[in-house]
């Protein structure tokens, strides 16, 4: 087939462009862009889109993207001013504006392969899969239509939303699925509004994502169709009393499985059981995009980013505890907050590295820091008063104001809004050491853990257990957990200073040393004020920890 358009004959078949009658010799990827570009004339095609067709979902540098654009327009005799024949959508995508004419080419050469066509093989069952005896029927299909099937939508707008997007598939189901289908059922939609509840994501509705099953096509065309960047799917085996769920998180603009679990668990009490996976599931989700939201950000050229994309660059920083990368950190903020003024959760970051400042004693104005920490904690909250983070913050802010009653209700808020909200659940369980409920704290944050098991957080995970045993008697486990913690490679000056006191508290004074000397080698002028400013302790826990403390004469 050859493409007509712009005085221009793109000739499929022998993979040809010609210019006013005469050849015009381009790379093979300027070729390819031209052909997706004719092939949809008139159809934005968005970066993304560009990515994974030609070059097949690899990371690649936005320079290179345009390069290959320009390389496109110098081809056509266009320019980036005129845009005649290939126009830019700013933060979108580009198109080919002008009409294309379809012509069959002669007979000659064996044609070009046609990059746009897709496999639509199932993919290969893993070796640890159930036996074969549990896969032998063929799995019981829930409304699912071939694609071909789905309604035609060349007319709408399916580019990826600025935030990040994913569509939840129904489970291919197999085995004594009868009894189950309500269960297979209610597990998405559950996964499905969980998700929804973040806030941050584009979940797409589930009448929509009901229509596709990996089983009948692939991963980037039901991505496509959908407008998703994101697809969770997996399969349901049951056998007797036994289920067993195998879920796989695909980013289809890429083409990779980025994270995969199985989970195998008797049938006893469905309601529990769904409530269970659903948690486990929604949180696992949550955290690896985030991870892979952060990573891609770190990739773009500062000039092209986006408010999300700031707000992760940001993150990378936030979380590393250092003066230095506070202000790298804050200066993403402020560009996020620039670029989508009405983001909650920007002005939650904003809130949470003042915070940071002020714990850390990392500016002279350390109540100019906190009372910063509180104005965008509720600036966050005023754009959007059901996010969890928006109350995180307001809770953290309280706990530094020395005000636990209303800290511990913010915390409580937060993870009432969002229950798989790891640092609410180990944030609300610090707030109770400070109510004297040390105690208590310890499921939420054994919570934190089992959620996001590899958080930046982590290291405050740790600590919180060691000073939760610490305060209540156990203080060989409390030396152990402050260890855990102070190997953190982000753990910071407060955490060897509770690393020091916990391992003199269990009479383990060389190991309180040594903690000691590293603190002082961080923090020169750090004292024992310090400390108790940053963590106002009720007297009588203070005293405990005070003991150890003036015994190692800091």
């Amino acid at each position: 087939m050859i493409y007509r358009f712009a005085g221009c004959d793109l000739d499929v078949t022998r993979h040809r462009l010609i210019v006013d009658g005469a050849e015009r010799r381009i790379e093979p990827q300027v070729f390819d862009l031209l052909h997706l570009l004719a092939r949809r004339s008139g159809v934005l095609v968005t970066r993304e889109q560009l990515i994974e067709q030609i070059w097949g979902g690899r990371i690649i540098s936005e320079a290179a993207v345009d390069a290959r654009i320009s390389a496109a327009r110098r081809a056509v005799d266009d320019d980036g001013k005129h845009q005649r024949v290939i126009k830019t959508v700013p933060r979108r995508g580009i198109q080919l504006v002008c009409e294309v004419e379809l012509i069959e080419a002669p007979d000659g050469d064996e044609p070009q392969r046609d990059f746009s066509a897709v496999s639509a093989e199932p993919p290969k069952r893993a070796a640890s899969d159930p036996p074969a005896s549990l896969l032998a029927a063929e799995p019981q299909q829930q409304e699912a239509a071939d694609p071909a099937q789905v309604p035609d939508n060349d007319d709408l707008d399916l580019s990826l939303p600025k935030q990040p997007s994913i569509a939840i598939l129904p489970f291919d189901k197999y085995g004594d699925i009868e009894e189950h289908v309500a269960f297979s059922e209610g597990l998405g939609r559950d996964i499905t509004v969980r998700l929804a509840r973040t806030r941050w994501l584009f979940v797409s509705a589930r009448a929509s994502a009901t229509k596709f099953q990996v089983a009948r096509s692939d991963p980037a065309t039901i991505g496509a169709r959908l407008g998703v960047r994101y697809l969770l799917h997996g399969a349901l085996f049951t056998a007797g009393k036994r289920l067993r769920l195998s879920v796989t998180l695909t980013d289809v603009v890429n083409a990779r499985a980025i994270w995969a679990e199985s989970f195998q668990r008797p049938l006893d009490d469905i309601f529990a059981l769904q409530d269970e996976i659903t948690a486990l599931v929604v949180e696992a989700v949550e955290s690896e995009i985030e991870l892979k939201e952060r990573q891609r950000a770190m990739l773009l050229p500062i000039a092209s980013l986006d408010a999300w994309s700031a707000y992760h660059r940001a993150s990378s920083h936030l979380y590393r505890f250092r003066a230095e990368d506070f202000d790298i950190a804050e200066h993403f903020l402020n560009l996020a907050a620039k670029l989508d003024p009405q983001s909650a959760r920007v002005f939650a970051g904003l809130s949470f590295l003042h915070w940071q400042r002020a714990l850390l004693d990392l500016t002279p104005d350390r109540e100019g820091a906190l009372s910063r920490a509180f104005d965008f904690a509720h600036h966050s909250l005023s754009l959007d008063p059901r996010d969890a983070q928006g109350h995180w913050v307001l809770g953290r802010a309280y706990l530094l104001a020395h005000d636990f009653e209303q800290s511990v209700r913010e915390l409580k808020t937060a993870v009432e809004l969002n229950p798989n909200f790891a640092n609410g659940q180990y944030s609300l369980a610090y707030g109770l050491q400070f109510e004297g409920s040390s105690a208590k704290g310890f499921p939420h944050v054994d919570k934190a853990r089992r959620l996001s098991p590899y958080d930046p957080m982590t290291f405050a995970y740790f600590t919180a257990h060691a000073v939760m045993h610490g305060l209540t008697g156990n203080v060989e486990a409390a030396a152990t957990w402050s260890s855990r913690a102070a190997r953190q490679p982000n753990a910071h000056c407060h955490v060897l200073t509770i690393a020091a006191w916990c391992h003199q508290q269990a009479g383990q004074s060389e190991a309180a040393e040594r903690y000691l000397r590293r603190l002082k080698e961080s923090r020169p002028d750090y004292r024992r004020e310090d400390f108790f400013r940053a963590f106002p302790y009720r007297e009588a826990e203070r005293s405990v920890i005070e003991r150890s403390l003036v015994a190692l004469r800091l």
